[in-house]
């Protein structure tokens, strides 16, 4: 069960504010285009505010961020991020102590497809799906991939080790959003839709999925608005649901920086 939370803990809710589809790309160093931190100011205050741009996963090269990133959040007040990570542990907490629920992907895969799903998930936490009780799609769709590992990574993703600073620092430490702002909607958890992202990840080659966040940490990494923003858009990252919750981060950061100077951390 260790391993199954590890996988869960690492991926939050498994929600990107972007999510980039793997594309043909040409690697390169280049970073004279990072922009992923954001200073934040108000004519009439003194109060600085700044906003840093994060990726959820724990690879060495995510945390090469420029000289001026960790000053500008030491001489903040308060420290926000997605959704606190107390918030989040609760969360799974109750995931895993809720009464039982019925096993979904015995009805809706077939036999051959079960098997499949039951044997991958085995051999990536160490548990069979007949010993869960809860077949939370995020849980079981987490179990599903295997990030790879390296020896230089980090051992946390970027937003909790950005966290862990803050606290140290003595800085309040906040949640711009509800767990329920990143959970799926209804229309996510069809019989249809809950297939169909199995399949997906279960059909995806483990190097198509390597190579899936290979490309995302080269992008991020180099740290251009405008290819960021340009993939999001190719691909469609920029839904309703996100706007909605980037909107009410946006009206959470204002409300603290009436106050208080702000460094906020979102992905």
């Amino acid at each position: 069960m260790a391993r199954l939370l590890k996988f869960i803990h690492n991926r939050l809710i498994i929600s990107f504010l972007v999510i980039f589809i793997a594309v043909n790309y040409s690697y390169s160093q280049n970073r004279e285009n990072y922009g992923l931190l954001w200073k934040i100011e108000k004519k009439g205050s003194d109060k600085v505010s700044y906003l840093f741009g994060t990726m959820h996963l724990q690879d060495n090269r995510l945390f090469q961020f420029t000289d001026e990133m960790l000053p500008a959040l030491k001489n903040t007040e308060v420290f926000a991020m997605e959704i606190h990570p107390d918030t989040v542990s609760n969360y799974f907490q109750e995931k895993f102590s809720a009464e039982e629920t019925e096993n979904i992907y015995k009805k809706i895969l077939n036999e051959d497809d079960y098997k499949r799903l039951d044997t991958r998930f085995t051999e990536l936490t160490g548990n069979s799906l007949d010993s869960l009780t809860n077949f939370d799609s995020e849980i079981i769709e987490a179990g599903l991939t295997e990030e790879p590992e390296n020896d230089d990574d980090q051992i946390t993703f970027l937003d909790v080790y950005l966290y862990e600073i803050a606290k140290q620092y003595g800085k309040e430490l906040v949640g711009l959003e509800d767990i329920k702002d990143q959970l799926r909607t209804p229309l996510e958890l069809t019989d249809e839709v809950l297939k169909q992202n199995v399949l997906e990840l279960l059909d995806m080659p483990t190097s198509d999925y390597q190579g899936y966040l290979e490309e995302m940490i080269q992008i991020y990494y180099e740290g251009d608005l405008e290819v960021l923003y340009n993939y999001a858009i190719r691909e469609d990252g920029i839904d309703e649901k996100m706007l909605k919750r980037n909107d009410k981060m946006v009206r959470n950061m204002k409300e603290i920086m009436q106050q208080q100077s702000l460094f906020t951390a979102v992905g």
